[in-house]
């Protein structure tokens, strides 16, 4: 099923939002834009949730990794149970399932005062200390943009949530592989679908791998609508594109 086409994401690019805007896939037209003081939309509470999740002695320090599981666990069922959740906790949600990946990595480390999920995840961030804490070590900050950044990878590249971005103009960041089927309307409209590697768990390992697609598992339905938006670029102005949209 291709994205519905809003003419409006246009100007998203050198907009309000710093790091873009994240589309919620479930419901037409909506977004999460994510920033540290900015509340609309959810963001600045996404981010909180993230700090937490990502850098635990921000905030508290786990007992144990079965704490640090059965907390993430439960988040997960609670927000799973709700009859509707908005775009702000759809992406919640992804970021909960996610990091009880994570935390439940043999790689991963928690302890009293300790956690280590930094293998797991492959993100090495840069840290300054803050001393004033009741751990056992002291409180590990890291940099809001830099929180922000590894955010934003690990939606695009392992939660499914893609990015419209505010750097550059009429572009979507993604780690999908159908991009001719789900951003048709875009492709037509001349807008760059910038592709990054999906990362997943990898069993073996324990830790979050790059995964690419073969290029011989390309669906035939991939390569007729490549071809059809050519055809159609190729024959159609920008403006008489809009009655091809799927």
């Amino acid at each position: 099923m291709a994205l519905k086409y809003y003419e409006h994401y246009e100007r998203i690019y050198k907009g309000f939002y710093d790091h873009g805007i994240f589309i919620d896939p479930r419901i037409d037209d909506e977004y999460v834009n994510i920033s540290e003081n900015d509340s609309r939309h959810g963001g600045s509470k996404i981010l909180k949730t993230f700090q937490q999740l990502f850098n635990p002695l921000r905030v508290y320090c786990p007992y144990d990794k079965q704490e640090a599981i059965q907390n993430v666990t439960s988040m997960i069922k609670y927000l799973g149970n709700l009859e509707y959740i908005n775009s702000e906790k759809y992406i919640k949600l992804k970021l909960y399932q996610y990091f009880l990946e994570v935390y439940s990595s043999e790689k991963t480390e928690i302890g009293r005062g300790i956690i280590e999920i930094f293998e797991t995840t492959g993100y090495s961030p840069k840290f300054w200390i803050n001393s004033n804490d009741n751990c056992y070590r002291p409180k590990r900050i890291i940099m809001t943009s830099d929180e922000i950044d590894i955010l934003k990878s690990i939606l695009i590249q392992s939660c499914d949530i893609d990015s419209v971005e505010s750097q550059w103009p009429r572009t979507i960041q993604t780690s999908k592989f159908n991009i001719y089927e789900y951003f048709y309307n875009y492709l037509l409209m001349d807008w760059n679908i910038q592709i990054v590697p999906k990362r997943v768990m990898n069993k073996n390992t324990q830790t979050f791998v790059d995964y690419k697609q073969n290029p011989f598992m390309i669906s035939d339905k991939e390569k007729r609508l490549k071809d059809e938006i050519i055809s159609i670029k190729a024959n159609y102005k920008l403006e008489d594109r809009i009655q091809f949209f799927k």
